[in-house]
């Protein structure tokens, strides 16, 4: 499933910022303001400007709000955490041709950083959860791992943030099945 040209970069913001912090391990990975700027990169997003020491200290602590979106117990919840980051950030849609095609930001380009990455991020998600359902942010099944993922696939199967925790699980699951008949 492919999102729009807008919706992808900040699904992907949301994901990669919300798993920014190692699980179990509590490795952080938005060390510097440069760590920020790469993952901003890695998802095409362009025209942030310097990214300084506040900003990464503000997204660290956005961190776990959009984690509590994947997290949520339901759908009401999820969405009312998405409608909070949204109104704090001052999510203002608005077209741009910027790079010269029309499209929207969610935020002013004069806003301040955290608050434009928190209305993208925010906005990808409603997005998602508005036009392909609820079911799509989830949590991985791994035992091993608590990373988040939007779930792409075509019939809304996916259980795992990724391959490697998918092949870990089946291993695991087909070793002990043969242990058992051993």
């Amino acid at each position: 499933m492919d999102f729009d040209h807008y919706t992808d970069p900040g699904v992907g913001v949301a994901v990669n910022l919300a798993n920014s912090l190692g699980w179990p391990s509590g490795t952080e990975h938005l060390r510097t303001p440069a760590d920020v700027c790469d993952l901003l990169d890695a998802q095409g997003i362009e025209g942030y400007g310097s990214v300084e020491e506040p900003d990464l200290v503000a997204l660290r602590k956005l961190r776990p709000e959009l984690r509590a979106i994947f997290e949520a117990p339901d759908e009401k919840t999820a969405a009312a955490r998405i409608n909070a980051l949204l109104a704090r950030s001052g999510a203002a849609p608005q077209m741009t041709d910027h790079d010269g095609k029309w499209h929207l930001h969610y935020a002013a380009e004069d806003a301040p950083f955290v608050d434009r990455i928190t209305a993208l991020s925010a906005m990808a998600l409603a997005t998602v959860v508005v036009n392909w359902g609820w079911e799509r942010l989830g949590v991985c099944n791994a035992e091993d791992c608590a990373d988040v993922f939007v779930d792409t696939s075509r019939n809304k199967s996916r259980r795992y943030c990724a391959p490697s925790c998918s092949t870990r699980t089946n291993v695991a699951a087909f070793r002990a099945r043969h242990k058992e008949r051993a």
